[in-house]
């Protein structure tokens, strides 16, 4: 879903934090701790940035940042882009 779509209440807060450019890597640390909040759930960009009240297409370019970094993991679901907390992996877990 793009932000342009966005429906509700939400949009007009959303669309007034516009303005506010807060520094990216402030946004991956909220991205983060919100993903640690709540492990193995999937979101939408619009949902996490309304939650988070910051701008959706910083979050949107963020939430692709730390995919890339494979922090998150990026899926489709019911056509939707959605993202979920991807743990760090360790191999001297595999031995256990």
């Amino acid at each position: 879903m793009h932000f342009s779509s966005v429906r509700g209440e939400g949009r007009t807060r959303s669309l007034a934090l516009l303005g506010k450019r807060i520094p990216d890597s402030v946004i991956r640390v909220e991205l983060i701790t919100f993903f640690h909040r709540y492990p193995g759930t999937h979101f939408g960009a619009c949902e996490i940035a309304e939650r988070l009240e910051r701008d959706p297409l910083q979050v949107e370019a963020q939430l692709e940042r730390l995919a890339q970094l494979n922090i998150l993991e990026k899926s489709e679901m019911e056509g939707e882009t959605v993202y979920r907390y991807r743990p760090p992996y360790c191999a001297a877990w595999e031995e256990r």
